[in-house]
């Protein structure tokens, strides 16, 4: 398993915010972000929607345009009872 598939990335991303959760503290995006996790931008907001939508996260809000994605709320990410039970 390499370092930058689907379950080794959503494992990083779902750890971080099961470490937030249990310290109180708010996600800091310099620390959730594309480059921290060294994948494509792409990559990362593919791995924030597959998660959302399949309940593990929640705040995040992802827009297809026709230059690209845009993406809302990581700062307000909390994991779910779903992403707690999947790690």
């Amino acid at each position: 398993m390499s370092n930058n598939d689907y379950f080794s990335i959503a494992y990083k991303i779902l750890s971080y915010l099961k470490y937030c959760y249990e310290n109180g503290i708010d996600v800091d995006v310099d620390v959730l972000s594309p480059g921290t996790l060294n994948i494509s931008n792409s990559q990362f907001y593919q791995t924030l929607s597959m998660l959302s939508d399949d309940g593990h996260i929640k705040g995040v809000r992802i827009t297809s345009t026709t230059s690209g994605r845009i993406v809302t709320g990581i700062s307000k990410l909390e994991i779910t009872s779903s992403g707690l039970q999947y790690l």
